[in-house]
């Protein structure tokens, strides 16, 4: 799988919340990113409690009980993301806490292969 250029990678990590929560950083851009084999309850790779973009970013083996690479509490913008053989009891790829969430997603530019539990909850 090619990486994004100037890419940040972050492989086999195992966390109570998962990486980028302990950034504490509110409306968060997280771009050219790849995240691989991360562990946590929430977010395998991201939990977000606020505005969160992510965009050219790469999802790979990532796995939680909520959200197998990206929990969230608030809205979520996905553009041109590879999410590949996440896994999570509930949200393979992404679970959202509340259905009020709002999610936007740019369909046509995303990929989704694998992911278990469901792609979205």
């Amino acid at each position: 799988m090619k990486r994004p250029q100037e890419s940040f990678t972050l492989m086999e990590h195992r966390l109570y919340f998962a990486w980028l929560s302990f950034l504490k950083v509110f409306r968060c851009i997280v771009s050219k990113s790849h995240f691989i084999k991360n562990q946590a309850r929430r977010g395998g790779a991201i939990y977000s409690e606020d505005d969160l973009k992510v965009h050219d970013c790469i999802f790979e083996e990532n796995s939680a009980n909520k959200g197998g690479a990206i929990y969230t509490e608030d809205d979520l913008n996905l553009k041109t993301c590879i999410f590949e053989e996440n896994s999570a009891n509930e949200g393979g790829a992404i679970y959202t806490k509340s259905s009020e969430i709002g999610i936007y997603i740019q369909a046509s530019f995303n990929t989704w292969r694998g992911n278990r539990a469901g792609v979205l909850t």
